[in-house]
């Protein structure tokens, strides 16, 4: 069973600024964080810059701003203690956070552990408006030339069964 997805509706690649394509690749990937915490979760798209991952547990954004005024009046009147944190903090990772990912390519025994930075955050709305899933960007860094290479023939393969993409 390959992991990159196949289906005509969902072969949607994204041309980067960088003018590399990102593309689909489903795949679970176990990520740890540097201030300790790990976790599991799906890589959607992928390339040798980065890959978009989709957390399943992320709760849903905050109202909007409209509302924002009565909470921060029935907050202040609340003692401290009654002040909850944000779900989105606690589960979702910071922009700029160092985050280890490691996954299984399809049909390859190698294991790629990649370093990258949180480059972006899409939190679960009520009313989405991206096409992905609530989760975050990751850019790469340091990636290593076995690990790019495994990546640029993933890109490669999906690319030569989908002329079209690019």
């Amino acid at each position: 069973m390959t992991a990159v997805a196949t289906s005509p509706e969902s072969t949607r690649t994204e041309r980067r600024s960088s003018g590399l394509l990102r593309v689909p690749f489903i795949r679970r990937c176990s990520l740890s964080y540097d201030d300790g915490r790990t976790s599991s979760a799906f890589i959607v798209n992928i390339n040798i810059l980065g890959a978009y991952v989709a957390r399943d547990d992320v709760p849903l954004a905050p109202p909007p701003k409209k509302a924002e005024g009565r909470r921060r009046k029935a907050a202040a009147a609340a003692p401290p203690e009654a002040a909850a944190p944000s779900p989105i903090k606690t589960q979702m990772p910071e922009l700029g956070q160092l985050v280890h990912c490691r996954f299984q390519l399809p049909e390859q025994t190698c294991e790629v552990a990649v370093e990258g930075v949180v480059s972006w955050l899409n939190p679960r709305q009520q009313h989405p408006v991206h096409s992905l899933p609530p989760g975050f960007g990751i850019k790469f860094r340091g990636l290593s030339a076995g690990d790019q290479t495994c990546i640029q023939d993933l890109v490669e393969e999906y690319l030569s069964r989908h002329p079209g993409a690019c």
